[in-house]
């Protein structure tokens, strides 16, 4: 079966009766085609076509208007993508991390020294008493996806196909090439020859974006040492950032609450999508 290229296809055949598909249908649901096209005329004169399986239905193609007898609806053909057809919207954060680990607590003669104790955060931790305060700030822990949509590109090109659905008062046998139209790409009938494989839209059909986040970093926050157990604010022995070295003496501390804040997560595109242009609604064109 050999297909035609539709520019070609349409200037040796000089249509009669040229048109221009609108972008709404061409058969109701008993005759095969998409029911929101115009339908085509059941006592239409369209002998010239011979015996035919329903699912096909008359129309005729050029690159004019379609007469008053006709419907015209508008199609796409040879669907394809550019350079700017896909590309990755912007990169989302799914989830978070967290700080739930235990924080090493070092101190004694100086900040360093190995941790004597370990402070659960958000909670008071009882040390033994000591002068130095070293907060020891833990890595982060769980698991952050990323997500971009792949639609932010200029989309596909496309061709236009102009086709027409006679109503009961056309000539349609009077067209110098008579056709039919298909859901779906299909095998033309015996005696015809594929004019064109076009459908309603294009979907430049781009690959879904690479993306993902960075390592988890470590842990920001706090942590208030107190001069007793219990970590009571009225011996409050100061407030300061984690992963620092603080010198209390002469006194000693005796508790301490640590607060801490998790990184941001961050994600980021590794590559852009590429495009595999193809139809939506695909429908089968085949003339004499």
């Amino acid at each position: 079966m050999k297909r035609l290229a539709v520019g070609m296809f349409l200037a040796a055949s000089a249509v009669a009766g040229a048109c221009a598909l609108a972008e709404s249908g061409l058969l109701p649901d008993d005759g095969g085609l998409d029911s929101s096209l115009p339908e085509a005329c059941a006592s239409l004169d369209a002998a010239c076509l011979g015996a035919l399986d329903p699912s096909w239905t008359p129309v005729t193609i050029g690159d004019g208007g379609c007469g008053p007898a006709f419907s015209a609806v508008h199609l796409k053909t040879n669907p394809r993508d550019t350079d700017a057809s896909c590309a990755c919207g912007t990169c989302s954060v799914v989830g978070a991390y967290a700080c739930d680990s235990g924080v090493p607590i070092s101190g004694g003669n100086n900040c360093g020294d190995n941790p004597f104790a370990t402070a659960t955060p958000g909670q008071c931790t009882n040390v033994n008493s000591t002068q130095h305060l070293l907060a020891h700030a833990p890595k982060a822990t769980g698991t952050v996806g990323c997500f971009a949509a792949n639609d932010a590109g200029a989309g596909a090109l496309a061709d236009d196909l102009e086709v027409c659905v006679p109503g009961c008062t056309a000539d349609f046998c009077g067209a110098a090439h008579p056709c039919v139209m298909a859901e779906g790409e299909v095998t033309c009938p015996s005696g015809f020859t594929l004019a064109a494989v076009a459908g309603t839209g294009v979907d430049p059909g781009c690959a879904p974006c690479a993306c993902e986040a960075g390592p988890p970093g470590a842990c920001g926050g706090t942590v208030t040492a107190f001069y007793q157990n219990g970590c009571n604010a009225s011996d409050d022995a100061g407030t300061y950032p984690v992963e620092t070295c603080h010198d209390l003496s002469p006194n000693h501390y005796q508790s301490v609450f640590v607060a801490l804040t998790p990184p941001d997560a961050s994600c980021t595109v590794t590559a852009q999508p590429a495009g595999d242009a193809s139809f939506v609604g695909v429908k089968t064109i085949c003339c004499r």
